[in-house]
């Protein structure tokens, strides 16, 4: 097989290993019998120059045929030494206007038999209805002079004739007018935050403010309060009764001048001082003691009227959990419980 070449264009083949053919690159084709496969590249060239020699020949042929203009048919015969064609039965030397006035009209096509049409029930009633009337409207006529109603008399000449007296009818004596009584008219109250009015709700016993969505405060005589004049005391301009606060105030000083001051808180006590520096002391809770940073060393044992035991851990009778002393009262704490849990809850009295 080695030796052998390519029966088409006799050129070497080459063995693929992985899918055992042949394979060959000038025809990019794979050889697939191994006896056709010989060596006869010449006699495979001549073959192919013959069948190319015979189409040629057979191309020249069908060109130099004479085919009529207007049919195509082949032109054999020739009559009075001019061709003529038998099928169109015309001359080929004529003009093509006068062929094709010659030419036959072609017949209708044979109808071939189809599937019946499909009838179409809307458009049948569409058709065979007919068409819509028009109503004729009558036309308006101008009113013209309508004749007078003649009396008839004579159908009334028995009768007598009645005339009819209206009597006198006394007036109505007018009513005399009383005193119009003033109708007093509800109070109209405003909100004292916003301004806007307010509705008594039956139901509360209380004024509801809409546009604040919340009750009115509940109503309080101005009488309550101790006010001897409407002028403020300070700069004696007009005051304004406050609903809100129950209170007078003045815009003028933009303040309330009767205000009752609150008494002042007790004073604290001084803060704790250190016994040998007397410097101030900070109070230590890790130890339960006071520390003098000035000294650097804690306050000794019940200084500040501190227990001894402060230092120590107790816990809340309640909650069991550890409670803290806090020198301020001078009592145990419970963060849990959230009170002194070894306060007494009620004094004793010792008679």
């Amino acid at each position: 097989m080695e030796a052998s070449k390519c029966p088409k264009c006799g050129e070497e083949p080459q063995f693929i290993e992985h899918i055992e053919k042949w394979y060959c690159y000038g025809c990019n084709t794979y050889v697939e019998d191994d006896a056709e496969h010989v060596c006869a590249s010449e006699e495979t060239k001549d073959k192919c120059a013959a069948e190319i020699k015979k189409e040629l020949q057979t191309l020249e042929e069908e060109e130099s045929k004479l085919e009529c203009k207007n049919c195509g048919a082949e032109l054999e015969d020739l009559k009075e030494g001019r061709l003529y064609c038998f099928v169109c039965e015309t001359y080929q030397d004529e003009s093509h206007e006068v062929n094709a006035e010659a030419k036959p009209e072609p017949g209708p096509e044979p109808k071939v038999a189809g599937p019946p049409p499909v009838v179409n029930e809307a458009q049948n009633l569409l058709e065979t209805a007919s068409p819509p009337v028009k109503e004729e409207v009558p036309e308006a006529v101008a009113p013209g002079p309508q004749p007078t109603p003649v009396a008839d008399f004579e159908a009334h000449r028995s009768e007598p004739i009645i005339d009819r007296v209206d009597e006198p009818v006394a007036k109505p004596v007018a009513e005399t007018k009383r005193d119009a009584v003033p109708v007093a008219l509800p109070e109209l109250r405003t909100c004292p935050s916003c301004g806007q009015p307010i509705k008594w709700i039956e139901k509360y016993q209380r004024h509801y403010c809409y546009s604040c969505r919340k009750y009115a405060p509940s109503e309080i005589k101005k009488d309550s309060i101790a006010h001897t004049g409407n002028s403020c005391p300070g700069c004696g301009g007009e005051l304004k009764f406050i609903e809100k606060y129950s209170e007078w105030y003045c815009y003028k000083c933009k303040k309330y001048p009767l205000r009752v001051v609150k008494r002042s808180e007790a004073p604290k006590p001084q803060s704790l001082v250190c016994p040998k520096c007397k410097g101030p002391v900070k109070w230590i809770d890790k130890y339960a003691r006071y520390y003098c940073e000035s000294c650097k060393e804690y306050a000794p044992k019940g200084f500040g009227g501190i227990p001894s035991d402060a230092g120590d851990k107790k816990q809340c009778p309640t909650c069991h959990e550890a409670m803290k002393f806090v020198p301020e009262y001078n009592e145990w704490y419970c963060y849990k419980c959230k009170k002194y849990s070894l306060r007494p809850s009620k004094p004793v009295l010792l008679f």
